[in-house]
């Protein structure tokens, strides 16, 4: 892991499908592109434990059964917390600090339903950055149509104010023998849209059928205005925590 001090935060976004193979890739492209937060869906395993991936490297699971996601934080200057009470083996939740930016990473397998009232009702009004594994297909993130995943997971992004960072790319986010599709949008609340930029696809080799998103968090003062972010993490240290 490198310590690094920058205006932006880099990003990733990668379905590994269980593969080693794309696994040991993507760890080399973090460290080559100095890559700081990587959203992953589908990660290698082994005995129910995220494997393939170099030590230095921060990652973060939740529960004891197969891991669906993870979050991997490769920079020593992002405070990654994880919220063990929105996390579980389909979700992985992460309050992430650092003297540029402060938001909450969420990369989640969309099949499961478990506790996202929780999970929307505890980062509404916050930096949210959702990367999201579906299978979705949806105009609303260029695709060329919208099956019926697509209209569930639209009604879902509507009814929480939620906006498509997805931008369109000649390289579709998902690629097999059969053809293409653009699935599997990148989300965010309104709070934080302005600040995330350069979303692309496709542009280092993945080893898997799924591309790989890049996309950059700029600094939250660097004069665009401040986000206003109230704790929510400390709770615990506080006499009315029971109440």
């Amino acid at each position: 892991m490198h310590a690094r001090r920058r205006d932006t935060v880099n990003g990733f976004k990668i379905n590994l499908q269980h593969s080693r193979t794309a696994t040991g890739n993507l760890g080399q492209l973090i460290n080559q592109h100095n890559v700081d937060i990587t959203y992953v869906q589908e990660p290698y395993t082994i005995n129910n434990k995220l494997a393939g991936l170099p030590r230095s490297h921060k990652v973060y699971t939740s529960g004891d059964g197969r891991k669906k996601t993870a979050i991997v934080i490769n920079n020593d200057q992002l405070d990654a917390t994880p919220i063990t009470q929105l996390s579980n083996e389909d979700r992985v939740a992460v309050d992430v600090r650092s003297e540029a930016v402060i938001f909450f990473g969420v990369s989640k397998y969309f099949d499961s339903r478990r506790n996202i009232e929780k999970l929307m009702n505890y980062t509404k009004g916050y930096g949210l950055i959702i990367a999201v594994v579906s299978n979705a297909r949806s105009k609303m993130w260029h695709d060329t149509i919208t099956n019926q995943r697509g209209k569930i997971l639209e009604e879902f992004l509507i009814c929480n104010d939620l906006y498509v960072l997805n931008e369109f790319t000649e390289t579709p986010t998902f690629e097999s023998n059969s053809g293409g599709s653009r699935t599997d949008p990148t989300t965010t609340y309104s709070r934080l849209v302005r600040y995330v930029s350069d979303w692309i696809c496709g542009q280092e080799e993945s080893c898997s059928d799924h591309n790989i998103v890049n996309f950059k968090i700029a600094s939250l003062n660097n004069g665009r205005g401040k986000m206003n972010y109230m704790e929510v993490r400390y709770t615990t240290n506080r006499e009315d925590y029971k109440e």
